[in-house]
């Protein structure tokens, strides 16, 4: 009978060591406000799938929110996503872009949906960063942020 309680207690911490190590596996996206410029951006909603993503496949992503400063123009304005491997620099890949067909004033909510973005292959420890602004031709600032969001994957980084 000791044999039993002991193989039986083994298989219970064997069954509980592989589902805790399963759920750290896991990688979930929570996005959170981008930290450069001190927090100056308005803060995106995503909600991506499949979440997590996955290597080299398809995703479609929906990124809502209030811009507080700046106008949505239409067929100016673009939703940026792009990838970042958390060890090394450039990004991991192209940003994936989608220009706005309707525009929204500054104070009103917004939604746009993407459902085609390309997954790069994916590093154990990545970014989402999602962004939506305008394109600009100053070599330097490349792009004219209104709002953002990014997340941490794989890591427990956080900007709070």
């Amino acid at each position: 009978m000791k044999n039993f309680i002991f193989v039986f207690s083994l298989f219970a911490i064997f069954l509980t060591v592989n589902a805790a190590q399963f759920q750290l596996n896991k990688r979930a996206a929570t996005f959170q406000r981008c930290p450069a410029d001190n927090y100056k951006y308005d803060l995106l909603t995503v909600a991506m799938h499949p979440d997590p993503l996955i290597s080299n496949e398809t995703a479609q992503f929906n990124v809502s929110g209030t811009l507080t400063k700046n106008d949505i123009t239409l067929d100016k304005t673009v939703l940026r996503i792009s990838f970042a491997d958390m060890k090394h620099l450039p990004p991991i890949s192209d940003p994936y872009f989608k220009t706005f067909n309707k525009s929204y004033a500054a104070g009103t909510p917004f939604s746009i949906y993407a459902s085609d973005v390309s997954v790069p292959t994916l590093p154990d420890l990545y970014h989402i960063i999602v962004v939506v602004g305008v394109p600009t031709d100053n070599p330097n600032i490349t792009f004219d942020i209104y709002g953002c969001a990014f997340a941490s994957v794989g890591s427990a980084v956080s900007f709070k």
